[in-house]
């Protein structure tokens, strides 16, 4: 019978995992919104995965590769926990879909593009930071549609880990930005001199 895992306050995700696994107690059935609210976040990681997977080897700039590892460790741990939720929870495996299925407009998931692209690390950021805020969008949305406890607390610790992983990657733009402003502007004085 699918349930709702009733656990103490204050579990950590890997607490909260562990008794999940472990078989502690069911408590409610939870409703189809819950359902669908993991599959779409599970969609969402999924396509996170896929972007970094690809672009990581490809990254130049050695603090934004370390940054967007472990942005994909937390994305691959979410999507674990979510997954044995979701077994758990509806008692089947979680449906198999294409990540770059997830059409939203505006949000472009195009790993291909930061591969090919000249200056990886920056198309990289250009795609990821619209990804995640929409990543944080869709833990906004389930907070507020949730019945489960454990996805309200994820969901809220997702919003926070996301917002912090938007900055970072913000602030390593901006810091790139400052350091090619010289080399810009001595190639925009030579482009005027070169004008007829």
């Amino acid at each position: 019978m699918a349930g709702l895992w009733v656990l103490a306050p204050g579990l950590s995700r890997a607490g909260e995992a562990a008794a999940a696994d472990s078989g502690v107690v069911r408590a409610a059935v939870l409703p189809p919104i819950d359902q669908h609210l993991i599959g779409t976040l599970l969609l969402h990681q999924a396509g996170a995965l896929v972007l970094a997977d690809q672009a990581i080897p490809w990254l130049q700039d050695p603090r934004l590769r370390h940054l967007a590892t472990l942005i994909r460790e937390r994305q691959r741990q979410d999507q674990a926990l979510l997954s044995r939720w979701y077994g758990h929870w509806f008692g089947r495996e979680v449906p198999t879909w294409s990540p770059l299925a997830l059409n939203v407009p505006g949000l472009v998931l195009d790993p291909q593009a930061v591969v090919s692209a000249v200056d990886h690390d920056r198309a990289y950021v250009r795609q990821v930071v619209p990804y995640l805020r929409f990543g944080q969008m869709l833990a906004l949305q389930a907070q507020v549609h949730t019945a489960s406890p454990q996805l309200l607390n994820l969901q809220q610790q997702l919003v926070l880990q996301r917002s912090t992983e938007i900055r970072q990657l913000e602030a390593w733009a901006e810091q790139r930005r400052e350091t090619s402003l010289p080399e810009a502007g001595v190639q925009a004085v030579e482009r005027s001199d070169q004008r007829p």
